[in-house]
């Protein structure tokens, strides 16, 4: 870093980048070192960065001056400074940033003793800053895995702040990796009274159940949309952005559409409009960027962990179901997830999904309702490792 002081953060969302960033600047400003810390959010119009950063920073003075005077600071105290700028696709940083961070770069390279550090979420990297201007600006890069390889010290560090009781032994589940997943969990577990997060696969609809819950009591309360909490807002907006997802058959959706299916069912309860925006900021919900048919970028949401999805889809697909067979069989629902045998790969999520819920809703098996699939070894060992996994994971972790 000392010798190529600029650097490009990425990661998924609710990963910790910010708070990253913010230690950072917090230990650098214990240790004597200045720093700028700047947010992507706040930088919202389409002017030139320096001209909204100013504003932000309410100083009247050039780019030039401004990194002049810095420098000189930096070199009399003989400690670089470091300007920090979170989340770069967020405020309207899709907009400018591509098309200004060459000569923003560039201004910032002409003086020795000042550094750049900048963030951007994954799903927005490649429209927010391109890998080429990445490359020409000689970013170092850095992908923030979040708690990944150190889950269960993860675990334990929550859990105790949250006097939960602590896991007994490892756990299997890839979202303890986020932070931010395991901060909603631990709010939804003491939310419902509980001292202890259920265990198992068995228990996977309740700790899923918790966000929503959580999210939808905090939600209601008087400083936000103050509607009863009995009345489940959250449970029915996330059903009615499922059906919509099933429905085109696609991973996202198109932000205006999820806004007008979010409200049509809120809009009895909710006056203004920014319910949906507020499943975002609680975490449930993800914003991104993608291209459509017509290869025009645009902005979408979707759940914001897989897994998460992959249970809302299949509790969504067997709600109302009586006769289980009969949606395994040819032209039923659930089997046309089914029709070749790669979908149970490609369907990987939905498979184990239902490997758990059919189970606690029917007492079937999947393997049982698809016989002609289970004579394929492959398949057959596929199954055992999901009913293995279901095993591990009911142990009290």
């Amino acid at each position: 870093m000392s010798n190529n002081p600029f650097l490009l953060l990425e990661g998924e969302a609710g990963i910790g980048k910010s708070h990253l960033l913010a230690d950072v600047v917090e230990t650098r400003i214990r240790t004597g070192s200045p720093s700028l810390f700047l947010l992507g959010q706040q930088l919202t119009s389409d002017e030139s960065p320096w001209v909204q950063i100013f504003k932000r920073l309410q100083v009247d003075t050039t780019s030039n001056d401004f990194l002049e005077k810095l420098n000189l600071y930096a070199q009399k105290n003989k400690k670089r400074i470091l300007i920090f700028i979170d989340a770069i696709n967020e405020g309207n940083g899709n907009k400018f940033w591509n098309d200004n961070i060459n000569s923003f770069v560039e201004e910032i390279k002409q003086f020795d003793w000042l550094g750049l550090i900048m963030s951007v979420r994954s799903t927005y990297k490649n429209i927010t800053i391109s890998d080429e201007n990445v490359s020409r600006n000689n970013f170092e890069t850095h992908e923030h895995i979040g708690f990944k390889n150190i889950e269960l010290k993860a675990v334990n560090l929550f859990y105790d702040n949250y006097n939960i009781e602590r896991p007994s032994s490892p756990n299997l589940n890839p979202e303890f990796k986020n932070p931010l997943f395991l901060k909603l969990l631990c709010e939804g577990v003491k939310k419902s009274g509980l001292s202890k997060v259920p265990v198992g696969f068995h228990g996977i609809s309740k700790i899923l159940s918790f966000f929503m819950t959580g999210v939808n009591k905090s939600l209601a309360s008087p400083k936000k949309y103050s509607f009863d909490s009995s009345f489940p807002l959250v449970n029915d907006a996330l059903n009615e952005l499922i059906k919509l997802k099933v429905g085109s058959g696609a991973k996202s959706i198109p932000l205006k559409n999820a806004h007008v299916a979010v409200q049509s069912v809120v809009q009895d309860y909710v006056n203004d409009k920014t319910f949906l925006s507020a499943l975002i900021d609680e975490g449930l919900l993800t914003k991104g960027i993608t291209r459509n048919d017509e290869n025009v970028v645009e902005e979408v949401v979707y759940i914001s962990f897989e897994r998460f999805d992959d249970h809302l889809t299949v509790n969504y697909l067997l709600d109302g179901v009586e006769n289980i067979e009969d949606e395994f069989k040819e032209g039923g629902r659930l089997r046309s997830y089914f029709k070749e045998e790669y979908d149970f790969y490609y369907n990987q999520g939905i498979v184990e999904a239902l490997s758990i819920q059919l189970p606690e809703k029917y007492g079937k098996e999947l393997y049982e309702l698809l016989p002609e699939f289970s004579e394929h070894d492959y398949l057959i060992n596929s199954f055992i490792d999901s009913l293995v996994w279901r095993e591990i994971s009911a142990i009290d972790f």
